[in-house]
């Protein structure tokens, strides 16, 4: 009973379902009556996938011959270099204004130089102007910048005092040179440190006369140890050189000439004796001023011998560069400088001396060779603005 009734209910179940499944199939179409729940694409549909389909394709194409193509990359390379110039031209611009300062004191080449490329401002001088361009907004703030490097220099008295020596006189007097010494009574006693600190100045130990550090000047400029060759004084603006000379005119050659076989000769001169060129610079130190000295001494002579034949002399010359700094009416010692000197002497016996023949017999003829020692003392003081 249970089996009849299922089988019942299985064949319900086919009609059914057979029924649905009927519908959807092509009963006319043998080999595809298995097939069910067929759906059928619209035609427009297709058409429209098939349009978009081909346009994909041609952009595709183009695209990569655009990308192929050397003439249209350097095309769009070109409009993008001009995009970016355009970008950087309209940051980059500012507006440009001239100024100019009249100078009062100042080279104008020292300022034109210090100056050209700051802030971006093209700098030039024209006689005692200075003229700039750049920035409207700094125009101003240049303007002050100039007037402020644009002072008053001020002027440094220098006193030279040149000193002429035997040879190795103050060693063999026993006076001490060196700036540094062990004993504790360094600072007291150092004739070096003195001179620097303007407590002591040869110009005015010898102008006084009498006695320094227990020695009698007076006694060694009788005897011709010691003279003075020469005071000079000069007044030089800071940051400029100044030169004082103590020199004389040498006779060191001849120059021989022949014109229309007539022989010309023309003594030649040379220059000789002591020169030193001083440049001074005022500096703040722990606002204190000081005065740097930059200074070139020389000292030359002639050695003249029968065989000499050239044009310019035998010249001999002693050289010394330095830089030093100094207090406001300090001193500096400048020495090791030797100097050749020959000397000839001649005493004669009045009247019998002039006798022909007989005459050298009442003469008396001496040549002295010397090495001297030169010593050189500079002193600088500022000059007072008042």
């Amino acid at each position: 009973m249970l089996i009849v009734c299922f089988l019942a209910f299985l064949l319900a179940l086919s009609n059914v379902f057979g029924a649905k499944a009927a519908d959807y199939v092509n009963k006319s179409d043998v080999e595809n009556a298995k097939k069910i729940f067929i759906y059928e694409v619209p035609k427009k549909v297709q058409a429209e996938k098939k349009e978009n389909s081909d346009n994909k394709k041609k952009n595709s194409n183009k695209k990569d011959n655009k990308d192929n193509n050397p003439v249209t990359k350097k095309e769009e390379n070109k409009s993008q270099g001009q995009n970016q110039n355009n970008v950087q031209q309209t940051v980059k611009e500012v507006k440009k204004k001239t100024g100019e300062v009249d100078l009062e004191y100042r080279n104008v080449k020292d300022i034109t130089e210090a100056l050209n490329g700051f802030f971006g401002f093209e700098v030039i001088g024209i006689d005692n102007k200075v003229i700039f361009s750049g920035d409207e907004s700094k125009v101003e703030e240049m303007k002050r910048i100039i007037k402020s490097l644009d002072k008053e220099k001020e002027q440094i008295i220098i006193k030279g005092t040149i000193i002429d020596t035997s040879s190795n006189l103050f060693e063999r007097l026993g006076i001490d040179w060196s700036i540094n010494s062990n004993n504790s009574n360094a600072t007291k006693d150092n004739l070096v440190a003195k001179f620097l600190n303007g407590e002591v100045s040869i110009a005015s130990i010898f102008s006084k006369g009498g006695r320094f550090l227990g020695i009698d000047f007076n006694l060694l400029k009788e005897n011709g140890d010691i003279r003075i060759e020469a005071m000079p004084t000069l007044m030089i603006m800071e940051n400029e050189e100044g030169e004082l000379k103590v020199t004389e005119e040498v006779l060191v050659g001849e120059k021989k000439t022949t014109k229309k076989d007539t022989e010309y000769v023309e003594p030649i001169f040379s220059e000789a004796g002591i020169v030193f060129r001083i440049n001074p610079e005022i500096r703040k130190i722990n606002g204190i001023k000081k005065i740097l000295l930059k200074i070139d001494t020389e000292i030359s002579n002639f050695k003249l011998t029968s065989s000499y034949n050239a044009s310019s002399g035998a010249k001999q010359k002693n050289q010394t560069k330095t830089t030093i700094t100094l207090n406001n009416g300090g001193s500096t010692f400048i020495g090791g400088l030797k100097q050749d000197v020959s000397k000839e002497t001649i005493r004669r016996v009045p009247v019998l001396s002039k006798i022909p023949i007989i005459g050298p017999l009442f003469k008396y003829r001496r040549t002295n060779r010397e090495m001297r020692d030169i010593y050189i003392e500079i002193e600088a003081v500022i000059q007072d603005k008042t």
